[in-house]
């Protein structure tokens, strides 16, 4: 299983390497289908293996991760969390990955029509609402006696919706595990469910109630370490960015709870109260030894919003992976003002075996920074980079396009102050527009998620684009800000066709980056016409005359085709502003 997991991943690798050079068409497909065998081999092999080893137990709790529109499996480690926290508690769990393991619906039906669980948990973000609601539908209406209870962030920040799309029993609401154990006591009728704090129900009349908030668990060190042994842990691929270790088997970690930011696209200042709660050193260091002995992983993502955050705790750590001598590799995500103030931990951060840290810069442009309310300057961006450059760390620019103020120009500012960071390396202008396509900079399109300030805003600062659960992630285009939308685009470079082709050509890698596109190279769809979408920019910068917005332009656009969206048009522009052609006239 192991073995052709690595395989698969290679394979899928080398195949969108080809897409990027351009190897002939007839190459790509044979990778392609080879890919798919493997795929199709290790899907029923997984089903069997899970269909086999809890044919027979006994099972009181059945948590399950729902599918999602995305093409990497990420380890739960909130669904991993919860079942070990019920197996301390004397409860029996069964968990079912549907993304890794290729659990359909009906087998799923009928395992718990044959198991019987008091409980039957489904975890949602937003991404996976949909099918959350169309599982506990389905299951509802073939096990009516199934509870059904649902969690994570979307059901949290939209605690009703659940009982009205999706045949809820109970909606935990934020943290989970006490919450989770307690109503799994109600039912074996040892508590009262109006007396459970997090949580919300429906009374004997129907009515949707919901109890008081609870306190999150202070001491994180007191929950045992997520339950590995439910799951196949070599069927995730953890992307850390960094080649050659994104080939590698990694697993995702997490080290703290919360965040003290207030970022208004993020959902965590809604779940976490801007408070932050910290395991030890110790704790962290135990299930990292565990891991390396029971699965061999020696590749880490520490998954904290802000892994640095207090300096201490993770000095600590760093000296007893250190003095344990253990050979591991890592990366973590932290915060420019974060890092700015605790410089001297980079170099035992290196020596720990850090490879790589991620930076949310999203803009430099202080009018969009504003908006999402962060805060940060050019001169720490550019110190950073140099003394991460120094010690051998690969610094990783996370950058949102689309947020609340951007224009024209805030891009090609962004786009310029990216290539200022990386001084060149292998970066091709607009590289970072889409994620992992780059190892320095990574990109993402803003969607206003339930939970988060811009969700409750995003109508009076732009246009919502899609409402469309399984699409709300950061590949696709949801949002775009009217300060984008009404900017109006001037010519920056006098082009006929073929110069435009010829200048146009210096980001071809770029742009066969986005057409072809993460999703759609994991669909298959990887014949698309490099020079059908140049052919789509200069009409984009045709219509670029200093008198009509964006918005015009678009619309211009789709009467004269009848299939250009409004968003895949503001990319375009994007596009030829962040290549320097065009830029906002204001």
């Amino acid at each position: 299983m192991k073995k052709i997991t690595e395989i698969k991943h290679r394979m899928l690798e080398s195949f969108k390497n080809g897409v990027l050079s351009e190897k002939p068409h007839f190459f790509l497909t044979m990778q392609w289908n080879v890919y798919n065998c493997l795929r199709w081999i290790n899907a029923r092999i997984r089903r069997l293996t899970f269909v086999k080893k809890n044919l027979l137990r006994k099972c009181d709790v059945v948590l399950i991760n729902l599918p999602k529109h995305e093409p990497l499996t990420i380890f739960p480690i909130g669904i991993a969390s919860l079942a070990a926290y019920l197996e301390r508690n004397g409860i029996n769990v069964l968990t079912v990955d549907m993304n890794s393991q290729f659990i359909g619906k009906r087998l799923l039906s009928i395992l718990i029509s044959v198991k019987k669980p008091k409980i039957v948990g489904l975890s949602a973000i937003t991404c996976q609402a949909n099918s959350a609601y169309q599982l506990g539908n389905y299951l509802k209406e073939r096990i009516p006696s199934t509870k059904l209870v649902y969690g994570g962030v979307h059901p949290s920040a939209l605690p009703k919706e659940p009982f009205s799309k999706g045949s809820a029993d109970f909606v935990v609401i934020c943290e989970g595990e006490e919450t989770l154990l307690e109503v799994y006591k109600s039912l074996e009728g040892t508590l009262d469910i109006s007396k459970i704090r997090g949580l919300a129900y429906k009374d004997g009349n129907g009515k949707v109630m919901q109890n008081p908030p609870r306190t999150p668990i202070n001491d994180i060190d007191s929950l045992p370490m997520p339950a590995y042994h439910l799951f196949d842990v070599y069927s995730y691929t953890i992307d850390i960015h960094i080649h050659p270790y994104n080939l590698a088997l990694a697993m995702d970690l997490m080290t703290s709870r919360g965040c003290p930011h207030n970022c208004s696209y993020c959902s965590s200042p809604f779940l976490y109260k801007r408070k932050v709660r910290f395991r030890s050193p110790e704790k962290i260091l135990e299930e990292i030894e565990f891991l390396i002995k029971k699965y061999g992983f020696k590749t880490f993502h520490f998954h904290d919003d802000d892994f640095l955050l207090n300096p201490k705790r993770i000095e600590r750590l760093c000296h007893l992976i250190i003095n344990k001598k253990l050979d591991i590799d890592f990366i973590c995500l932290t915060n420019i003002d974060t890092l700015i103030n605790h410089t001297s931990i980079i170099p035992l951060l290196k020596k720990a075996g850090c490879v790589g840290i991620e930076f949310g810069i999203e803009s430099v442009n202080k009018e969009v920074l504003n908006n999402i309310n962060k805060s940060q300057n050019t001169k720490s961006l550019l110190r950073i980079a140099n003394i991460l450059e120094k010690e051998g760390i690969t610094p990783m620019y996370l950058i949102m396009s689309f947020n609340p103020g951007e224009t024209l120009y805030s891009s090609y500012e962004t786009t310029k102050m990216i290539n200022t960071l990386t001084k060149g390396k292998n970066i091709n202008v607009s590289y970072y527009l889409h994620p992992h396509h780059h190892n320095h900079c990574l990109g993402m399109l803003t969607t206003p998620y339930p939970g988060s300030k811009l969700y409750e805003t995003a109508k009076k600062q732009g246009l919502v684009l899609n409402n469309d659960y399984d699409y709300y992630m950061p590949l696709y285009m949801n949002f775009v800000p009217f300060s984008f939308l009404n900017d109006v685009p001037i010519k920056l470079k006098n082009l006929d066709y073929r110069r435009f082709v010829d200048e146009i050509s210096k980001y071809k890698r770029a742009i066969l980056c986005h057409v072809t596109g993460r999703l759609r190279i994991f669909h298959g769809n990887y014949d698309l016409d490099y020079s059908e979408y140049t052919k789509f920019l200069y009409e984009l910068y045709s219509l670029c005359d200093g008198k009509r917005s964006v918005k015009t332009i678009s619309g211009v656009l789709l009467k004269k085709t009848g299939n250009t969206s409004l968003g895949y048009s503001c990319i375009g522009l994007r596009f030829l502003a962040m290549f320097g052609i065009i830029s906002s006239k204001r």
